[in-house]
């Protein structure tokens, strides 16, 4: 398995934009989270957003998603896991994203080529990491 590559730049510069609390059906609000109580959403860059665990992925639900994406619905955001790594000798910081909740969502803006997706990110330690992903975590340093 490949090492992951950090961002060595800052985190990502995206303006936080609102919830679409007017998008959610009357019993659902998409503005809650499972991994996170932030209400911050971002426009990540997909480009930096690792998934080292392969998602077994519905077509028929990407395709669904893919069409009301083209149609301008804002869709939930994803759940990112950030981390940020200080090299030991260089002090050289080092950016880590892995998406952790909305497969179906990651996929379809990948399959329609959008330079970024709609996330919350959900600060996290080293040891959360390897707790979620184990053996497939690979970190540069």
């Amino acid at each position: 398995m490949s090492t992951t590559t950090p961002t060595t730049t800052s985190p990502p510069t995206a303006t936080p934009t609102p919830t679409p609390a007017a998008a959610a059906a009357p019993d659902e609000d998409l503005s809650k989270s499972v991994f996170t109580t932030s209400t911050e959403i971002y426009d990540i860059p997909l480009s930096v957003i690792r998934r080292p665990i392969p998602s077994v992925l519905d077509d028929a639900k990407v395709c669904d998603f893919m069409a009301k994406l083209d149609a301008g619905v804002e869709m939930t955001p994803i759940e990112v896991m950030h981390l940020e790594r200080v090299h030991p000798e260089t002090g050289a910081e080092a950016h880590y994203y892995f998406a952790v909740g909305g497969c179906h969502r990651w996929a379809a803006y990948t399959r329609l080529g959008r330079d970024t997706v709609r996330a919350r990110i959900i600060d996290v330690t080293e040891d959360t990491l390897r707790t979620y992903f184990g053996a497939s975590l690979k970190l540069k340093w």
